[in-house]
């Protein structure tokens, strides 16, 4: 059972949504590259306390 998946630090994450937002307004192209993964494994997720404007 061989599956993707893709390993992708939370701080990275969030970087790459902002960029997106700042030139595309595309959350649904960032969505849709993460959506054909398996297994996302998000590392350091919740490591810190999040607010409503991290999210």
């Amino acid at each position: 059972m061989r599956r993707s998946a893709r390993y992708i630090r939370l701080p990275d994450l969030l970087m790459e949504r902002d960029e997106l937002a700042v030139t595309e307004h595309s959350d649904a192209k960032m969505l849709r590259k993460y959506a054909r993964y398996g297994l996302p494994v998000i590392d350091e997720w919740l490591t810190e306390d999040v607010d409503d404007v991290a999210i």
